[in-house]
Parts: structure tokens; C-alpha cells; sequence
């Protein structure tokens, strides 16, 4: 099958112990977030990154977009980290720049940041408020809803990304149709730190919006993106009461939708799209059922993690990948508590 696509993954996901991060509710983790990307240090990013690259790929991972890594030492590439292979990666490097709507700064001088860095050619993946509160404070400030306010300023188009739209109006949604802005869902966040909120995401594929999926601060927990997309399916489920979302268009979004939202041409095993690709093994998966069996896969159904052609994983190194993950955390931990 092709390769996933995790739109959104914080750095500091490896950095935060979950007993800490779970007691954090929606309105504090953002600060808490802030904190400590702002205090980073270069051999934090290179373990957080390294933790990151292989939890992806033994999921099944190809393409991640990072955020929320200082634009002055992102230049330090998976490569360079003893990892001889990685997933792709999309992150602030790549002519992208990642931005919190936060309705606490001054807004029209981050507009105005935001319109030049369009003007420079940048893709933007802008933080939505997460919380009702949040959402409502910029509307009491702004007169606006959030999508609304960036859509006045002329913020939205096909290279900007809006994250944790779990607030969205239904008007909101005709405005990103029209705009081709894409929509990256987290839901793994919006539970942990009960935001309330839910995507409506099988109304804004409908209405041909590009929607991708994220873990965000879901490694934290041990989460990962198998996990992450039976809980997509699940919790839209339980929040809507509806069966529309089924298994196709969560694999979609998974894969090629991923792709879309991050800029790259893949997702698919077709002629011209990337050569990321997942095997399967056989003995794992229920062949039978596929692709409703995926809702039972894990990590260990995963053979092999090919990105760009290359073998990057294989099943015989999962417990030696393992140990690598748990060594570095474990230093990560140390560090930051």
C-alpha cells in the first residue's frame, strides 16, 4: 500500500513525559508548547528528531511535516543524525513557516507577517485556536471566527494550511472550499487535552478540501499513526452519530490526501507519484476483509518501509529500533523532566 502522510508533528512531542502532558488541558498545553520550543536546544533537536524518524517509519510512515522547530538550527538534517534512512520531511527549511493564531498577540502584525511571507513564496501551516475559549476571545476581539479573520486579510489559498480547525463553522468550511486552503485534522490532541471540538472531516472532503492527518503531540503518548487513524474514524464516529466516514476515505486522507496538503506528488502507487510505499505482511493483516482489516493493524503488521525506492525498515529490525526509541527518550526525559 502506498506510504502515510503525518501532516503535524510537534518536536516537543518527544520531549514531554504523557503523565505531564495529560494533565495539561487545552487552553495550558499551548503555552507549555511554546515554552519549550522556544528553549531548544541543538542536541535536543537532534534526539527529538531521530525519536520522530523511527517511530514514523516502523508505522508505516513516509512523509512528515515537523513544526515547531527555531528556523536557525533546523538546518541539522536527519542524515547527519546517525540515521543512514529517514521518511521524507517537510519543515521550516522547505520555504514553509508554521505560525499560532493566538488571539492573546497582536494579530494584525502577525497578518502582516503572514501576507509578506506569501509574498516570498512560502506554504504557511497556521495553529488554529483549539479551545472554545480561544476561538470565541478572537471573535470577541476581532469580530471575527478564526478561518473568517484569515480569510479577510487574504490569507487563505492552495499554500496555506490551517491546523485544528475542530471549531469551524459550516460558512467557515464554503470559505476554505473556495480558497482550496487544506485542513490538517489532530484529533489524537483534541481528546488528550479535552478541546471540546471534532473536525467535521467527512464535510470538507466532500466539498473537495484537502484534508491530512496529524499526530501532533500523540507520540507523547505513545500514540502513533495506525493508532492515529482508528481513532480519526472512531471519534468522528462518536461526535457526528454518522457512518459516512468510512475506510476509503480514511485511507484517502492517509495517503495521497497527506501528500497533497504537505506539497508532494505521492500517496499513490501510480506511475509519476513517489516511490513511498508500505508492505504489509500477509500473515498479520486479514487479506480477506482489507481494507476494513487495517482498522486492526499495528506496528507489527508493517514488513518493510520503502521511501523514494530505497528500503528504509524491515520487520527484523523492530526490536533494535525499539531499543534505539526507548534509549532516547529516556536521555530526552532527563532533560526536560
Amino acid at each position: 500500500m502506498p506510504g502515510f502522510a503525518d501532516c503535524h508533528i510537534h518536536v516537543v512531542s518527544t520531549l514531554l513525559s504523557s503523565g505531564k502532558l495529560s494533565k495539561l488541558d487545552c487552553d495550558d498545553v499551548l503555552n507549555k508548547i511554546k515554552e519549550i520550543e522556544s528553549s531548544i536546544t541543538i542536541d535536543a533537536l537532534k534526539h527529538a528528531m531521530k525519536v520522530i524518524a523511527l517511530r514514523s517509519m516502523i508505522s508505516g510512515v513516509t512523509l512528515i511535516g515537523i513544526h515547531g522547530v527555531p528556523q536557525s538550527i533546523i538546518e541539522t538534517r536527519l542524515r547527519t543524525l546517525t540515521i543512514s534512512t529517514s521518511p521524507r520531511i517537510k519543515d521550516e527549511s522547505t520555504r514553509t513557516m508554521f505560525r499560532y493564531l493566538d488571539p492573546d498577540i497582536n494579530l494584525l502584525e502577525l497578518v502582516k507577517e503572514l501576507q509578506e511571507l506569501k509574498n516570498s513564496d512560502y506554504d504557511l501551516f497556521i495553529h488554529i485556536p483549539m479551545s472554545k475559549t480561544y476561538v470565541f476571545r478572537l471573535k470577541s476581539k476581532y469580530g471575527l471566527f478564526p478561518i473568517e479573520f484569515l480569510g479577510k486579510y487574504g490569507i487563505l489559498d492552495s499554500r496555506t494550511s490551517l491546523i485544528h480547525c475542530d471549531w469551524i463553522t459550516n460558512w467557515e468550511i464554503g470559505l476554505v472550499s473556495r480558497t482550496r486552503t487544506k485542513i490538517i485534522a489532530s484529533p489524537i490532541s483534541t481528546a488528550i487535552h479535552c478541546c471540546g471540538g471534532f473536525v467535521p472531516i467527512y464535510e470538507l472532503i466532500t466539498k473537495d478540501v484537502d484534508v491530512g492527518l496529524g499526530t501532533d503531540l500523540g507520540l507523547a503518548m505513545g500514540l502513533d499513526f495506525i493508532e492515529l487513524m482508528k481513532m480519526t474514524l472512531l471519534m468522528y464516529r462518536y461526535n457526528y452519530g454518522d457512518l459516512r466516514l468510512n475506510i476509503n476515505q480514511l485511507l484517502y486522507i492517509a495517503t495521497i490526501g497527506g501528500y497533497e496538503v504537505l506539497g508532494f506528488k505521492g500517496g499513490a502507487i501510480r506511475e509519476g507519484y513517489l516511490a513511498d510505499i508500505v508492505l504489509l505482511d500477509a500473515d498479520q493483516v486479514d487479506v480477506d476483509e482489507l481494507p476494513y482489516s487495517v482498522l486492526n493493524m499495528d506496528k507489527r503488521s508493517i514488513s518493510m518501509v520503502i521511501v523514494g525506492g530505497e528500503i528504509v525498515y524491515e520487520s527484523k529490525e523492530f526490536n533494535e529500533v525499539i531499543r534505539i526509541i526507548n534509549n532516547e527518550l529516556r536521555y530526552l526525559r532527563e532533560l526536560y523532566g
